[in-house]
């Protein structure tokens, strides 16, 4: 099993794909994910996509909250904020997991996967 994750501050009125440049980005072999996402504050929206040659699947709607940390700083957590399992990463899929900001402010984002061949 890999573990990806990263930690990453989503500026104001920004969307970002926050797994660019990470193992999970690119899927060699296929595999399956849980994916867990925290913020340090309120309104964020994400989406998840998987691309696959002309195909594209959408996991994680677009407009989905992100959830906010018991604690800034804290998470993502196991049992509270994981936002879908079982999400299956056919081989040779670009994957990106596109948070959206709305607020005044740059806002922490803090995410992990867990992907199983």
């Amino acid at each position: 099993m890999l573990t990806d994750s990263a930690a990453i501050g989503i500026l104001t009125l920004a969307t970002t794909n926050v797994v660019a440049g990470h193992p999970i980005e690119f899927i060699g072999a296929p595999s399956v994910a849980r994916l867990l996402i925290t913020a340090d504050a309120a309104l964020l929206s994400m989406q998840f996509l998987i691309n696959v040659g002309g195909n594209q699947a959408v996991p994680i709607a677009a407009g989905s909250n992100v959830n906010v940390a018991s604690v800034a700083g804290a998470g993502p957590k196991d049992d509270e904020d994981t936002v879908a399992s079982g999400v299956p990463l056919p081989a040779g899929s670009r994957n990106q997991w596109n948070v959206t900001n709305p607020t005044a402010g740059t806002v922490q984002v803090r995410w992990r996967a867990y992907i199983q061949p």
